[in-house]
């Protein structure tokens, strides 16, 4: 489960529930895809008051879905796909728009996925919604570079044509609220955590090279034991990628936050990822890695009326206002302690 996959998830959802259309068209990669997607509308458009119709078909030939499609505006769950825009050149030119959006775009995918965009034919009517300030600015420098190469390869001038918006990423407030008092205690007490103890919430991946190190946290808590004078929990709600990344950060929290109790709770299963929240006193994530392209927790947590405390690091910036929304503590990185990663 990844951030990603989250926000596509809740923007069908809200789509479903909220967007002025009567006729919905779903183009699948895979038949394997139609047995969630038909319960998911199922069930998202049960009590709908009115008359609506989503049309599911998997895609097979796109020229003739091409030749076919009466849709005005195609969206992809993340960059826009190439073979979509080469079969609209020839086949549906004039006839439909793109729109996509942003994740990562650290990764090798990620970047390539940005060359498509300045040499495949995608034109100003097309968007691409970048999450935060983050991306934005990553994408504009990153693409400036590409266009770079091919002025001085090929000579010409090349741009970006791709129009570049920026929408942050939103969450269900019917479903993230601040919790009844009933329902803390009882999540508290089926998690043995001790009325008085102050109890500071992380969700998400347990991973200290594709999210965040626990280091930085695991003193923090550490230092609150020895100040406040009562007990602290670090309530941690996610997955470790292994057994090996689990017993680093076991033995870490061992080491490093001797008077803090670690408790775990099942990230994966979907009654924790609602319930867990309920226990918080505050939320703590500090991410260090170059792909915290916007960041969903925080928006949850605040939306929850959950204290917050995060890296002043990509995306958070956007959310999470300091002194306001939150707090933000500074972060750096080594200058051009990446570059070769770069090259």
């Amino acid at each position: 489960l990844m951030g990603r996959e989250v926000a596509n998830h809740e923007f069908l959802k809200a789509l479903l529930d909220h967007g002025d259309w009567q006729r919905l068209n779903v183009l699948l990669e895979s038949e394997n895809d139609r047995v969630s997607l038909v319960d998911l509308c199922n069930r998202q458009l049960a009590e709908c008051t009115r008359q609506r119709r989503v049309s599911i078909r998997v895609q097979n030939e796109l020229s003739d879905w091409m030749r076919e499609c009466r849709e005005t505006v195609l969206h992809f769950p993340g960059p826009p796909d190439p073979r979509f825009a080469w079969g609209r050149q020839r086949w549906a030119r004039d006839r439909i728009a793109f729109s996509s959006v942003t994740h990562t775009l650290c990764s090798q995918r990620g970047m390539e996925s940005l060359w498509h965009l300045v040499t495949h034919p995608f034109s100003e009517v097309d968007r691409l919604i970048c999450t935060s300030r983050a991306v934005e600015e990553m994408v504009r420098a990153a693409t400036e570079q590409m266009c770079g190469y091919l002025e001085d390869r090929f000579g010409g001038r090349h741009r970006l044509t791709v129009t570049l918006d920026r929408l942050p990423l939103g969450v269900d407030l019917t479903r993230h609220k601040p919790s009844p008092p009933d329902l803390r205690k009882a999540i508290r007490k089926e998690l043995d955590l001790e009325d008085d103890a102050f109890t500071v919430l992380f969700v998400g991946r347990l991973s200290h090279h594709a999210k965040a190190h626990p280091y930085p946290l695991f003193v923090a808590c550490q230092n609150l034991a020895e100040r406040q004078g009562r007990p602290v929990r670090l309530l941690l709600c996610g997955w470790y990628p292994n057994d090996t990344v689990r017993e680093a950060f076991e033995k870490t929290a061992q080491r490093v936050a001797p008077d803090v109790r670690l408790v775990l709770v099942d990230g994966l299963d979907t009654r924790w990822r609602d319930d867990v929240w309920s226990a918080a006193d505050v939320f703590v994530s500090l991410p260090d890695s170059v792909q915290e392209t916007f960041g969903l927790t925080p928006v949850e947590a605040m939306a929850r009326g959950i204290p917050v405390i995060a890296s002043d690091w990509n995306g958070y910036r956007d959310t999470v206002v300091h002194g306001e929304t939150g707090f933000l503590v500074p972060t750096a990185m080594v200058r051009d302690a990446t570059s070769e990663l770069a090259c």
